[in-house]
């Protein structure tokens, strides 16, 4: 068996020798009372210790899980944007990790260097400041062998994104290089990106700059000009705002999209009457708007809301269909809920 296979089994067989040493922690589901039957109320580090032992099955079951499966359950992007900030956060770090460990196990020939930096970045959120992982837990984490972690650490420090630092006789530290400024929760993580690449210009033909006459030439005597400046079409704006016209159905101020009249009324209809998320419908609608196009702008918000109407019909059936079909749960992660409700069902 080579290295890396060694890598996917031992924590299993670790994990059974504990279990068979008369180690195993007490399993009991978030929610319920946390009780056992030897006693009466487990004690701070008991309640950490069941509850990082059923997340433990719960991840492995998710890891392990068909492609097929992982995309069924998972959240849709909508449920995502529904959360809070830090509730973001929190549920893009731990995919991140969890993702990163999957790919690397299901890519035994891809660079792990990367998914080492955003381990270390996210271990390192401790009151140390580092990450402090040994060598042989990070091979088992991405199923690599030891050498090729040790690889892959002298390279992101050589590329100033690690700083590290060797203990005698226990595990050395690292820690993500970060600039003292990068703190200020103001920062949007997109600048880092238009840092190296610049947004696009909007697409669509762009509208011709206005600029004073030049010459003498460019009046006739009367004052009148030779060459004015066409109207503006009804759907573009000037230094991108628009005022509501008389029976105009959309107005765009080039921050917040309205639609007035009988246009409002046909799609709340199709938001099912949903005046909340008919608006965050065409908030989300903005960044894809071009003023300046030929494509009249009623059109373009029309287009964007039968999207989100489509994509809600797809969640639907999509949703409606994983009703239909029974569930199906990995054996171990079965056989550990069983034992919770046995362990419960005798606290109680």
């Amino acid at each position: 068996m080579s290295t890396s296979n060694t890598a996917r089994v031992e924590a299993p067989q670790r994990r059974e020798q504990r279990a068979s040493d008369g180690h195993a922690e007490p399993r009991v589901p978030e929610g319920q009372p946390w009780r056992s039957p030897a006693v009466p109320q487990l004690s701070e580090a008991e309640a950490n210790a069941a509850r990082k032992a059923f997340w433990t099955e719960a991840i492995n079951a998710w890891t392990a899980a068909a492609r097929e499966t992982r995309n069924a359950l998972s959240m849709t992007r909508h449920e995502l944007a529904k959360l809070d900030s830090l509730g973001r956060l929190i549920m893009q770090r731990q995919a991140l990790i969890e993702n990163l460990g999957r790919y690397c196990r299901e890519r035994p020939q891809a660079d792990v260097a990367p998914a080492l930096l955003a381990l270390i970045i996210f271990l390192s959120d401790n009151p140390e400041g580092c990450c402090t992982l040994s060598l042989r837990r990070m091979s088992e984490m991405f199923a690599r062998e030891e050498r090729r972690i040790r690889e892959a650490l002298r390279r992101l420090a050589e590329a100033g994104v690690v700083h590290s630092e060797e203990r005698p006789g226990t595990t050395a530290r690292y820690w993500p290089v970060v600039h003292k400024d990068f703190g200020d929760f103001k920062a949007m993580p997109i600048w880092f990106v238009d840092a190296h690449s610049p947004a696009s210009a909007p697409r669509g033909r762009p509208g011709k700059p206005r600029t004073e006459p030049s010459s003498q030439f460019a009046k006739t005597p009367d004052g009148v000009d030779k060459n004015p400046s066409p109207e503006p079409s009804p759907n573009t704006t000037n230094d991108a705002t628009e005022e509501k016209r008389v029976g105009a159905r959309v107005s765009f101020d080039g921050l917040t999209v309205q639609l007035h009249g009988d246009l409002r009324a046909t799609w709340l209809a199709k938001f099912d009457d949903d005046a909340e998320r008919l608006e965050l419908a065409l908030i989300a609608a903005v960044p894809y708007l071009q003023p300046n196009s030929n494509r009249p702008l009623e059109a373009q918000v029309s287009a964007q809301l039968a999207r989100s109407v489509a994509d809600k019909r797809d969640r639907d059936k999509r949703a409606a269909a994983r009703a239909a079909v029974p569930k199906r749960e990995n054996g171990r992660l079965a056989a550990a809920r069983e034992a919770i409700a046995l362990i419960t069902g005798e606290a109680q």
